[in-house]
């Protein structure tokens, strides 16, 4: 079969078509077609009659790329072969893409005789391309909505956190300092029965925004080594004294092991566990343990409570759900606390497992990977707080909320301390004029009027008097910025609302630090016992 044949045949059956064009008259309007094959009709709806002896100029339209028209010129006067995506129009106005590669061809002598071009469809190419450019950018679309959406949430659930926090400060305060008045019997029975409502909201408000911090994404861990030992004293001194108060036992068998994780969420989830033994356990007690397994520890809860059945096992980490509390006696929690621990298990991959027997008791336990070193400081136990004497010493309270500042100054008083109060950075100084000494102490609240910040209040009184005063942040705010902020300069951040008798032991604390002779251990940090202290301090936006 002669080449020209096979060439045919093979256009034919591909659908390509072949254009032959003149080599003179390169200039507008360009060269003139002298051949078309059969397929240039089915893709132009031109017969070739039309096409002979016209510029292929005619196939284009307003969306021809002018400037492949001047690539392509230029490639045919230099007598070079070109390849170009074109978008054409048939004979009916629809636009169609073809890629054009055009080819000089020479005789034996070397001389152009013409141009050949293959167009080849490529209009469901460029179809599909199009999709795909359209998915894209609406995904990049949805990603900076969800992006949005996400802050959206974080600055709710900080401002959330912050206003409701305020008045719950107040209240927990000025309910001490009445409390402490009191001396009728009647009259203190009276202040329990609020107390215990006043704890019960507390325990609401933080939980809820726990749930729906968790649910929105906006907790982002911080993993860090962590000492196993370490934690399970900390939790040992947080909740052996609740167990003692209603009449448990409350032992710790340590193992010694770094593990990989997020400390604060780590503890919450723990002591989560360690919560929820203390509320279904009527008599008996309550053993924190831990042992290695394989490249993990275990730590897990034992109690001797009521026991779950083991047809409810996989309902007990549900929303609400709290099993032999039927009357929904809130003293025993809102039914979250275990739907809070398996929520954090995930984020942190951490498994959980439980097993029970009912009238027997429960085991929950969570296994936490080991850290790569296996060993090193981590974060260590700290000392338990002492009792010291604050008689006679000096406060300064900086609160830009009137109630919790008057709150704070009265609860400072009622330790034997004098209280300056300082509602707003532009009062600093004229309240500071006529205090020729240091004071012992910096209470701030964290987020002050206007731009201004409670890192901004410590820097500014310890600049008045020249040397590092004492300083606690307190604070309801929970946006992960100012955190690390504070966190940066050294700051210790308590989280509101605080009961007055953990912050008494934190400024003792601090106090006492302050003291001791250079070399000696740090300070140990606030607790993290409260539902917002622990999320807080692991929120990334």
């Amino acid at each position: 079969m002669p080449i020209a044949d096979l060439l045919a045949e093979y256009f034919t059956v591909t659908g390509d078509v072949i254009m032959v064009t003149e080599t003179e008259r390169l200039d507008e309007p360009g060269p003139v077609i002298t051949y078309v094959s059969p397929a240039f009709e089915r893709l132009t709806g031109y017969p070739a009659e039309h096409a002979v002896g016209r510029s292929p100029r005619f196939l284009q339209g307003t969306g021809t790329d002018r400037a492949a028209l001047a690539r392509i010129r230029a490639a045919l006067e230099r007598r070079q072969t070109i390849r170009e995506d074109l978008l054409n129009y048939r004979r009916d106005g629809t636009p169609f893409w073809i890629e054009l590669a055009i080819h000089p061809i020479t005789d034996a002598r070397g001389k152009l005789r013409c141009f050949l071009s293959v167009l080849h469809d490529i209009t469901e190419r460029k179809r599909i391309e199009a999709m795909l450019r359209d998915a894209e950018s609406e995904a990049r679309q949805a990603r900076r909505a969800a992006e949005e959406a996400t802050l959206a949430r974080s600055r709710f659930f900080a401002a959330a956190s912050h206003d409701l926090r305020q008045p719950y400060q107040a209240i927990r305060l000025l309910h001490q300092l009445l409390a402490d008045r009191l001396a009728d019997p009647g009259h203190r029975a009276l202040a329990e029965k609020l107390g215990e409502a006043i704890q019960a909201g507390e325990s609401l408000l933080n939980v809820l925004l726990d749930v729906s911090a968790l649910e929105a994404g906006t907790i982002r861990p911080r993993m860090a080594d962590v000492a196993v030992d370490g934690l399970l004293t900390r939790l040992a001194h947080e909740m052996e004294p609740q167990a003692q108060a209603v009449g448990l036992r409350f032992r710790v068998r340590p193992c010694r092991g770094t593990v990989r994780s997020d400390p604060v969420l780590l503890q919450r989830m723990i002591s989560n566990l360690l919560s929820n033994a203390l509320r279904y356990t009527p008599s008996g007690g309550i053993l924190l343990a831990c042992r290695r397994r394989g490249g993990a520890v275990r730590i897990e809860v034992w109690d001797t409570g009521i026991g779950i059945p083991e047809e409810h096992l996989g309902e007990v980490f549900e929303d609400f759900i709290q099993l032999g509390n039927p009357e929904r006696d809130r003293s025993r929690g809102l039914g979250l606390g275990l739907a809070v621990v398996a929520r954090m298990a995930k984020l942190l991959d951490h498994p959980i497992e439980v097993r029970s027997v009912p009238g027997r008791g429960s085991m929950f336990a969570v296994t936490v990977p080991l850290s790569e070193g296996r060993g090193g400081a981590g974060v260590r136990a700290e000392p338990a707080p002492g009792r010291r004497s604050l008689e006679g010493g000096t406060a300064i309270v900086i609160e830009d909320d009137p109630i919790v500042l008057e709150s704070l100054a009265l609860v400072v008083e009622s330790w034997g301390m004098s209280a300056i109060r300082i509602a707003s950075l532009d009062e600093l100084p004229a309240a500071l004029a006529p205090v020729a000494h240091p004071p012992d102490l910096i209470l701030a609240d964290y987020r002050l009027q206007g731009d201004r910040s409670g890192s901004d209040a410590v820097e500014l009184v310890r600049g008045r008097y020249g040397t590092p005063v004492s300083a606690l942040l307190l604070t309801g705010d929970t946006h992960p910025d100012r955190l690390r902020e504070a966190a940066a300069h050294g700051y210790r951040i308590l989280h509101k609302p605080i009961h007055p008798t953990v912050l008494r032991e934190q400024v003792e604390l601090l106090l006492d630090q302050a003291t001791l002779p250079s070399g000696s251990a740090a300070a140990p940090a606030a607790p993290a016992s409260a539902a917002a202290r622990a999320l807080s301090e692991s929120t990334e936006t």
